[in-house]
């Protein structure tokens, strides 16, 4: 004769057999909300140009001759505020951000 004893409800065995079937379910992520990009005018990416002296405002490399980006402090892309930008070099803003995936045509 066999002894079978059932666990209780709420018991380690129900729980280990829940985290069991979850290892079969493909988890839910949500997808990322991503805030939309509005454009620097030009006036104020020239300010931001005159504050930084030319320079970039994370490293202090002269921006002469190389490529720069402009930095959204508070990673918001939505939120062009003067208090809120930056001029820096590719090299800081890949440092700072990550490199940018190029987008498919």
């Amino acid at each position: 004769m066999s002894l079978t004893i059932k666990p209780e409800k709420g018991s380690i065995m129900d729980w280990i057999e829940e985290y069991e079937k979850s290892l079969d379910k493909k988890p839910e992520i949500e997808p990322k909300i991503r805030k939309k990009r509005t454009k620097i005018p030009f006036g104020l990416q020239k300010r931001i140009m005159a504050r930084s002296r030319g320079k970039c405002e994370n490293c202090g490399t002269l921006l002469f001759n190389i490529k720069f980006d402009f930095h959204h402090k508070n990673y918001d892309p939505s939120d062009p505020r003067e208090s809120n930008l930056m001029v820096i070099c590719k090299k800081c803003h890949v440092k700072l951000t990550g490199p940018v995936p190029k987008k498919k045509l």
